[in-house]
């Protein structure tokens, strides 16, 4: 890990003049003041890839924004089986369980790419979050949301149709996409929702073929015909 220029960085937060603390919904609803008086105490670091911002059973300190890059939340199993839990990319943040008291990682973030994140200690989060005691509202609604979220991870994998649950996937990796392209690798989407590679390469086939995707290059997918993706995600086949 090496402390970032963030002025080489060239992200889309800087190019729209905006503070990466901007795309954290609880923190772009707090004054403008107050958000560049916290923007003063972010830090800005680089991880390579390979390495790792945190691991399973770190103590949970502060909100870990990813400006660029690729990260994946992997828990492993006693008997050393690794499941994704979430493919963290450009504009997402790792919050969850910070404000829980002793909170620690349930998992593992393992960089995919060379990674450059902003970090928020908690303790500068809670002392400006205390001032306007109405974000806390939102703050709450946003854990919620999270926990939503998690569910429906849940929900996604108990869906037997290879199919069915590839197109849910994609819609879900769509909707949290920066860019116009959903930039994975096939070893990726098996993990993250369980299913074998060729499994997965023959049904995002079958979806170009329908005119659902379409494939750019190696690891990149757009989605071209979204109510089409959702038909299928809701179809019963």
């Amino acid at each position: 890990m090496i402390e970032l220029d963030t002025s080489s960085l060239g992200c889309v937060f800087t190019r729209n003049k905006t503070t990466c603390l901007a795309q954290i919904p609880i923190l772009n609803r707090l004054p403008d003041n107050l958000q560049r008086s916290l923007e003063r105490k972010v830090s800005h670091f680089v991880y390579k890839q390979g390495s790792f911002i945190f691991r399973t059973g770190d103590p949970v300190r502060s909100i870990v924004i990813v400006l660029k890059g690729n990260v994946r939340l992997v828990q492993q199993e006693e008997d050393g089986e690794e499941h994704i839990i979430e493919l963290v990319k450009d504009g997402s943040a790792i919050w969850r369980t910070m404000f829980l008291e002793n909170g620690t990682y349930p998992y593992t973030a393992e960089c995919l790419t060379d990674v450059a994140v902003a970090v928020v200690r908690r303790q500068d989060l809670v002392e400006v979050i205390a001032q306007f005691p109405e974000e806390a509202t939102e703050l709450l609604l946003e854990l919620s949301t999270e926990l939503l979220s998690a569910n429906e991870k849940s929900v996604l994998l108990s869906v037997k149709n290879p199919y069915q649950r590839l197109a849910g996937f994609l819609l879900d990796q769509d909707r949290k996409e920066c860019g116009p392209e959903i930039r994975l690798k096939l070893d990726d989407i098996s993990a993250s929702i369980d299913l074998r590679p060729e499994t997965i390469s023959r049904n995002i086939s079958r979806m170009e073929k329908e005119g659902l995707i379409k494939r750019t290059g190696q690891g990149r997918i757009k989605v071209v015909d979204r109510t089409g993706l959702e038909k299928a995600w809701r179809s019963e086949e």
